[in-house]
Parts: structure tokens; C-alpha cells; sequence
């Protein structure tokens, strides 16, 4: 702990580091969200986020759409969102709600279960459009996959895309992308 001056000098109270950062997070937060939650990360999508680790897709996309209620913007939670839907088996509504994240924002994930999405659809071609975005050194498998099923289309060889959707998301679910 350190002790604090005021503008004139004069000794005031002690204020740690973690006091220091506390109040300057609080003082950019609306009253309700200055409960002392330093991480920036919402009980509600840890919760989601619990809930999807769990395999319990539909009740986390559930979550995740509570929490776009009131952040819309959320375009980290609109991903995850898309691949609860995409891992219920609901393509259509994974693939509209990833689409709306790639239109506002860059989004590595969402490119990632976009293409996944359009490969269970069967449009290969398009999948590697969306996964030309896909670009993530830390993930080398999901990488390799993706180069994989490219350099196949490439050669001319026919690949099963219900196949080729199962070896990236069992490298997706490997590495918890």
C-alpha cells in the first residue's frame, strides 16, 4: 500500500493498487456493474459459457441470446451463439447468426463456424471462402485441417463435406476454439 497526496501535499488515505484500478473500472461502469467484478466478463456468460463447455447447447444458446438482449453488439457472444446453434444441429439459424457477426466485425471464430456451417450444407467452395479468414498460428490443427480439405479441392479430388465438417470441428472441439 501506498500512501496518497491530495493536490497540496498533505497525507490522505491508503490506497492499494487493486483500490487505485477497482475505482477507475468503476468510475467507466453504470452503477449496477460496479459490484467489484474486476474481470469484465458477465456472470450470465460464464454461466453460457459453463453451459456450452458442458454440451448443453440448446440452454447456452438460450443464455446467449438473454445476454445479446441486452448487449447486441456483442459480437464475441453472437460467435458462441453461432456454434451452439451449429452444435444443436441448427445450421441455418448458426450460419444467419455467424454471418451477422462477419458483417460487423472480424471475427476469427465466427469465420471458423461459418465455414463449418456451410460445409454440413455441403457448399465446400464457400466454407474455404469463409475460413480464408480463418487465420490462427495458436491453433495449428484446426489449421491444418482447414489447408487439408483446401489443397484436396485444389488437386481435383472429391471430398465428403459431411467428412471433411467432422475432421475440423473434432479439431475444433480438440483444441476448444
Amino acid at each position: 500500500m501506498k500512501e496518497t497526496h491530495d493536490a497540496k501535499g498533505l497525507s490522505g488515505a491508503k490506497v492499494s493498487r487493486r483500490g487505485l484500478l477497482l475505482g477507475l473500472v468503476n468510475r467507466f461502469r453504470g452503477p449496477e456493474e460496479a459490484g467489484g467484478q474486476v474481470t469484465g466478463i458477465a456472470p450470465e456468460s460464464l454461466q453460457a459459457d459453463a453451459l456450452a463447455g458442458s454440451g448443453e447447447y440448446a440452454q447456452a444458446a438460450a443464455a446467449y441470446r438473454c445476454i445479446l438482449e441486452q448487449s447486441p453488439e456483442a459480437h464475441d457472444i453472437r460467435a458462441k451463439l453461432g456454434w451452439c446453434l451449429y452444435k444443436a444441429g441448427r445450421i441455418v439459424q448458426a450460419k444467419v447468426e455467424l454471418q451477422r457477426v462477419l458483417r460487423k466485425a472480424e471475427s476469427r471464430l465466427a469465420s471458423l463456424y461459418l465455414g463449418l456451417c456451410l460445409t454440413r450444407e455441403g457448399k465446400l467452395e464457400a466454407a474455404l471462402k469463409a475460413w480464408q479468414n480463418y487465420f490462427n498460428p495458436d491453433e495449428p490443427e484446426i489449421m491444418r485441417e482447414i489447408n487439408l480439405i483446401r489443397a484436396r479441392l485444389e488437386s481435383g479430388q472429391t471430398l465428403e463435406p459431411q467428412a471433411a465438417a467432422d475432421q475440423v470441428e473434432a479439431a475444433a472441439d480438440r483444441s476448444k476454439a
